[in-house]
């Protein structure tokens, strides 16, 4: 099993209800969404992935799109407001991507943000994040 800190990156933030992760994109104003380890390890190996189109407007807490896997089905819920700049095509056509490597290639949406300021008071550093799991989640990854 990965290290901790392989498991939740501490260059991006957390949502602690989807745990969805928020990384600023280097060079742009935009941030990048995607789904963290915890979520796959509930989830379980995804089967159909939507996302919204790029131009969408969104609001926290809002869906932008849904994803099929083993043990379960649900909606994304945005962990940010503002207005999709792309979605990941790649992942779109091949949603294992995400389960393979969720923190790279497996990423879902890029978001021009309306009030990260407000937004991201709302999430989670990966330590935060990590003492708020289920004990059933941390116990398989507490390596330092």
């Amino acid at each position: 099993m990965p290290d901790r800190h392989s498991w939740l990156p501490s260059d991006r933030v957390y949502d602690s209800e989807s745990y969805l992760w928020v990384k600023s994109e280097p060079d742009t104003e935009y941030l990048q969404v995607g789904v963290g380890s915890p979520a796959i390890e509930s989830l379980g190996e995804l089967a159909y992935l939507t996302l919204a189109e790029p131009g969408s407007q969104i609001v926290r807490g809002q869906s932008v799109g849904s994803m099929e896997a083993a043990k379960m089905t649900g909606d994304i819920v945005s962990p940010v407001s503002g207005t999709i700049v792309s979605r990941n095509e790649s992942a779109l056509e091949n949603p294992r991507m995400v389960n393979t490597d969720p923190y790279g290639t497996g990423w879902l949406l890029a978001i021009e943000p309306l009030s990260w300021t407000t937004d991201s008071a709302h999430l989670h550093d990966s330590d935060s994040l990590f003492e708020l799991l289920p004990e059933d989640l941390r116990g398989q990854n507490n390596n330092d």
